[in-house]
């Protein structure tokens, strides 16, 4: 019987030769995005020497990719090598995979340092663009505005004083140690603590409900350890100080500035917790060594009442899309955000609204009203206790009124879907950068599945 031979395409062939589904929301995206105008907005964000970095098409769509499906940096860089609809959407050059190569274009460090070259005004720019296209369509009117608060928490450890106190001694004591072997020399020797520090803070998690006497005598422990280590900080950073002098150099500095600033936390953590024991109330509190901007915001749910991070305020129309988001590094009565959310909302639009829909934590003292709200046509804000104003008992307010409640559905989307929920990006520039993630990938979800 005489073999017959038969002509196989390649995975390679099939892939390119081969239609993806046009119906598939990242390929609308990709042909609805402006990323023309997306490349020429961040273009200022690179040089025309030097290496050529990777293309700003593929890294901004890499981003949206991870907060369209909630997921890291590994995961991203790693799917890319394997889902067609995640090429086609970064706009992969096809003679690349017809190479036959392996596909690896960049690393997971390579998104963080997309961000950090385009920072929170280069996410901005790009959330500009994409919300400009959205509100280009007439039957997207941004004519009633849904406002409220939220908070989107920090990725930081419970803060409490004990934990602080340990993990700044453990910090300064790796810093120290890091000074010496750059070749800096000092007087004694620091003494890291480690094993009466744990048991300390052993007996303050094991104890913490029954003995207070136990947690005050083991909480005075950490203050004294970390006391101890605090008084070599003078006399390192003097030291520091005159090496720098005689060789000048890019990592000394460096640590000698990383030095200055965690004693200066600890120093803060030492004082809160020595007014804590003396039964004071310390306002302003550091909750993070390493977020130091982090507030507490207390909204009294149930489920949690106190949550650690920035206080956000958002923005939405009729349809759900987010207009405009702002964070606040601190957590400031509702009422105080809401001047600057419509000027945003002008910013964005062109125009105030309307319509101003939100909750009973915006009202204002009878005389206090900000101005522009003068210029809002109707406010809708439910009043307190059981007596009502007469604009309750009318058809507009009682239809707005039943409509705020959409607002909450968009939050949960933001964080159950979008990550939301916790920033991990440092800093308030971090949480910007965030934020507008989060608001790109809820928008454009949105406009994907639009087919009107």
């Amino acid at each position: 019987m005489a073999y017959e031979r038969h002509q196989q395409y390649s995975i390679v062939d099939w892939i390119i030769n081969n239609n993806v589904d046009p119906e598939h929301k990242l390929i609308r995206l990709t042909n609805r995005i402006d990323w023309d105008e997306i490349i020429e907005k961040l273009s200022i964000y690179y040089s025309t020497k030097g290496r050529k970095a990777k293309r700003i098409r593929m890294m901004v769509a890499l981003h949206m990719v991870k907060h369209l499906y909630n997921l890291s940096d590994e995961q991203v860089v790693e799917g890319l090598q394997e889902n067609l609809y995640w090429m086609a959407f970064c706009g992969v050059p096809t003679e690349q995979i017809a190479a036959g190569g392996a596909l690896r274009w960049l690393e997971a460090s390579t998104m963080t340092k997309f961000r950090k070259r385009i920072g929170a005004e280069g996410m901005n720019a790009i959330e500009e663009v994409i919300r400009d296209q959205i509100l280009s369509d007439g039957r997207r009117r941004p004519r009633a505005m849904i406002v409220d608060t939220t908070c989107m928490e920090k990725h930081i450890a419970y803060p409490t004083d004990a934990g602080l106190l340990d993990k700044g001694r453990r910090k300064l004591v790796r810093m120290i140690r890091n000074i010496k072997d750059s070749g800096v020399a000092f007087r004694g020797t620091v003494r890291s603590y480690v094993r009466v520090g744990k048991k300390a803070l052993c007996e303050i998690n094991k104890f913490g409900r029954t003995s207070q006497k136990t947690v005050r005598d083991s909480l005075t422990k950490l203050v004294y350890y970390a006391e101890r280590v605090m008084d070599h900080v003078p006399e390192v950073l003097k030291e520091t100080k005159v090496a720098i002098k005689r060789r000048p150099g890019a990592q000394l500095r460096r640590l000698s500035r990383e030095l200055e600033e965690t004693a200066e936390r600890v120093r803060t953590v030492l004082r809160q917790t020595k007014e804590r024991l003396k039964g004071i109330h310390v306002p302003d509190k550091l909750y993070s060594l390493h977020e130091p901007q982090v507030a507490c915001i207390t909204k009294g749910k149930r489920p949690k009442e106190h949550e650690y991070g920035c206080k956000v305020s958002l923005a939405i129309n009729q349809q759900g899309y987010v207009i405009a988001h702002r964070e606040y590094p601190d957590n400031r009565h509702d009422n105080q955000t809401l001047t600057e959310a419509l000027d945003d909302w002008k910013e964005a639009t062109g125009t105030l609204p309307e319509v101003v829909n939100m909750d009973r934590g915006y009202r204002y003292k009878e005389g206090n009203e900000p101005k522009v709200l003068s210029k809002v046509r109707r406010v809708v804000i439910p009043s307190m206790g059981k007596t009502s104003i007469p604009q309750e008992r009318t058809r507009w307010f009682k239809k707005h009124k039943r409509k705020r409640s959409s607002i909450e559905a968009v939050i949960s989307h933001l964080k159950q879907e979008h990550r939301m929920d916790r920033c991990r990006y440092r800093g308030l520039g971090g949480d910007q950068v965030n934020m507008s993630l989060a608001t790109i990938a809820w928008n454009t979800k949105k406009w994907a599945l639009d087919t009107g």
